[in-house]
Order: C-alpha cells, then structure tokens, then sequence
C-alpha cells in the first residue's frame, strides 16, 4: 500500500527538513520525513526495535552505501537523539 499526500511546510519545519538534507541524514525532504515519522513511532512504543531495523535494512538495501556511510549515519542520528 501506498500513500501519497501533499503537505506544506514552512518556518521552523522546513527549516528542520532542510537542515536534515543539508547535513546528510536525509537524502530527501521526503525520506527526512519518513524517518522522523519512524522515530516518533519508536519514541511512543508504537513500533519495536525489530520493526524499526527490519525497515532500516530494506531502506539500505535500496540505496548503495558504502558501511562506512551507513556507520556515519547511525553515529549521528545516535547523537542527535541523545543530545535533545
């Protein structure tokens, strides 16, 4: 199943979005979006670890990384994450 849906946004949430591009975590507004919806998942019990790292696996395997980018990626989101 597949959803499509137009969504605007502007001010700090764009900002945030953008930020998530520019620095790497994301390669898109769109993927950015899709991980933090993830995140949040994660953060309110709503999915388990198991659920977030089978859907992390199918999303490396669709982009070609190299383990360090990946290792690089993780690290960050890590920090972020513990940081807030």
């Amino acid at each position: 199943m597949v959803t499509m849906l137009t969504i605007r946004f502007s001010g700090l949430q764009e900002q945030i979005l953008q930020r998530m591009v520019e620095s790497g975590v994301a390669q898109t507004k769109s993927e950015a979006i899709r991980m933090s919806l993830f995140n949040l998942a994660g953060e309110l019990g709503l999915l388990d670890d198991k659920a977030i790292v089978e859907f992390l696996r199918k999303e490396i395997s669709k982009t070609p990384r190299s383990a360090q980018e990946i290792l690089s990626q993780v690290e960050r989101i890590k920090h972020e994450t513990i940081t807030r």
